[in-house]
C-alpha cells in the first residue's frame, strides 16, 4: 500500500485525500500484526520507489531515520508482546539499562557470525542449492508432491550469544555453491537490479519501478539474509504480471470508450442533434 500511495502521489503531483484512509489503515495493520519484517519491507520499498522516479531526493537520512524507527518498534514490541523471549543474554557487556536494544542488535549483526558458522561447517542440506532455490524445491514438494517437502526454516548455528538461521547472502550462497558461487552469484543479481533500474529510469513506467524497488530490497537485505527466495519472488510475479494486466486492460478500456463516444456522436449528427 504504502509503495503505491508513493507512486499514486508523484504520478498526481499531489496527495488524494481519498488514499490517506487506506494508507493509514495499513500501517496500522502492519504494526497491529507485530511481524517486523513486513513493516521494514513497505518502508524501504517506498523509499527506492522515490529514489527511482526522482533521482537525489532520497538521503542517507531518510534510511537512518527508518533505522530508528524499527529499533524503536523491535524494542517496544518485545517489552509489550514478546514478553517471554529472553532480554539479556549470558555473559552480555549490554548495560541493564539498556538491555532494551539487545535483541535488536543482536538481529542485525548476528548474521555476520552464522555466516562464519556456516563456512567453517556447512551443515548438510535436504536438496541441493536448497536456499537459492528454495522457491522451486516448494512448488515441487509442498505444491506438487513431486518430491519431499524441503524444511521450513534453516538449521540453527550457534553464534555465542544464542542461535541463529540466517547467513546474510554471501553466507547462503556460500552454502549452496561454495566461494565461486558467492562471486558469480553477487554479480549476477547487481547486474539484474542495474537492468531493473536502468529499464525503470528510461520507460518511466510505474510497474517497473515498483518491479525494481522489489528487486532491490533483497540486496537491501544482504547484509541480514538470503532474501530471493518464495516471497520476493512471488510479489516481483505479482507485480509485472498484475501491473501487465491493469496497464494492458487500462489501454483497452480507454480505446472502447473512445471508440463508443466516437460512434454516439457520429450517431447523433446523423439525426440531426447539435454537439458543443
Amino acid at each position: 500500500m504504502l509503495p503505491s500511495f508513493i507512486l499514486l502521489s508523484l504520478a498526481r503531483n499531489r496527495v488524494t485525500i481519498i488514499s490517506i484512509p487506506f494508507l493509514l489503515g495499513a500501517l496500522i495493520g502492519l504494526i497491529l500484526a507485530g511481524i517486523k519484517s513486513y513493516l521494514i519491507f513497505s518502508l524501504v520499498i517506498s523509499l527506492f520507489v522515490w529514489s527511482a522516479a526522482r533521482p537525489g531526493k532520497i538521503r542517507l537520512k531518510y534510511f537512518a531515520i527508518i533505522a530508528l524507527f524499527v529499533i524503536g518498534f523491535m524494542a517496544l514490541y518485545d517489552h509489550y508482546i514478546d514478553i517471554f523471549v529472553v532480554k539479556q543474554f549470558q555473559g552480555s557487556k549490554f548495560p541493564e539499562l539498556l538491555s532494551f536494544l539487545e535483541r535488536p542488535y543482536l538481529y542485525i549483526v548476528g548474521a555476520w557470525p552464522a555466516m562464519s558458522a556456516i563456512i567453517q561447517n556447512p551443515p548438510g542440506q535436504s536438496h541441493w542449492a536448497y536456499l537459492s532455490l528454495n522457491f522451486l524445491w516448494k512448488i515441487l514438494g509442498a505444491s506438487l508432491g513431486l518430491i519431499p517437502e524441503v524444511p521450513n526454516y534453516e538449521p540453527f548455528v550457534y553464534i555465542g550469544a544464542s542461535i541463529f538461521n540466517v547467513y546474510s547472502l554471501i553466507g547462503g550462497l556460500y552454502w549452496d555453491y561454495g566461494p565461486f558461487g558467492s562471486v558469480i552469484g553477487c554479480f549476477l543479481l547487481g547486474a539484474i537490479s542495474t537492468y531493473f533500474y536502468i529499464k525503470a529510469r528510461r520507460s518511466h513506467n510505474w510497474v517497473m519501478y515498483l518491479g525494481s524497488a522489489v528487486f532491490d530490497y533483497g540486496l537491501f537485505l544482504s547484509f541480514f539474509v538470503y532474501y530471493y527466495r518464495f516471497n520476493l519472488i512471488f510479489l516481483l510475479v505479482y507485480v509485472f504480471l498484475f501491473g501487465f494486466l491493469s496497464r494492458t486492460l487500462s489501454v483497452f478500456f480507454k480505446r472502447h470508450l473512445i471508440r463508443i463516444l466516437t460512434q454516439t456522436r457520429v450517431v447523433g449528427l446523423l439525426n440531426g442533434d447539435s454537439y458543443t
